[in-house]
């Protein structure tokens, strides 16, 4: 039988493997840990995270491993963010999405949301202009 996938010694490093793709999941991975310390700082524990959000507890050690365990977090694909929208706070969860300048709002019912998203739009750019400040 024909082997479908090459040997290791003869793969070529496609562009999914590159430097930028390594670049973007070093940050989710520190994204998901800023994360974790904030539901840890806050009491949310991943018990009552798994119960209300349906995600297996295990998984979501995966995604928010302890400080101590000093693991690469795996990165949590959007069907686990979409659980857990409602679940923590849409601050809590842009935090994820920071860096690219977007942000988790819940759109009231009664208008079309503009105003609520300004307001989180405000708030995000005064985080990263905070953030800058202290890099800087």
């Amino acid at each position: 039988m024909e082997r479908l996938i090459p040997p290791t010694e003869y793969v070529i490093l496609s562009p999914d493997n590159d430097i930028s793709q390594q670049h973007i999941a070093r940050q989710m991975h520190d994204r998901q840990r800023r994360l974790g310390r904030i539901m840890a700082k806050n009491g949310v524990t991943l018990k009552a995270l798994s119960i209300d959000s349906g995600i297996p507890y295990n998984t979501l050690r995966g995604y928010f491993p302890s400080e101590q365990a000093e693991l690469f977090p795996n990165i949590m694909p959007i069907t686990a963010l979409v659980q857990l929208i409602g679940t923590i706070p849409d601050d809590w969860l842009s935090i994820l999405t920071e860096p690219e300048g977007r942000c988790l709002s819940k759109v009231s019912e009664d208008d079309d949301g503009i105003a609520e998203l300004e307001r989180a739009r405000d708030a995000l750019d005064a985080a990263i202009a905070k953030k800058r400040k202290i890099v800087s």
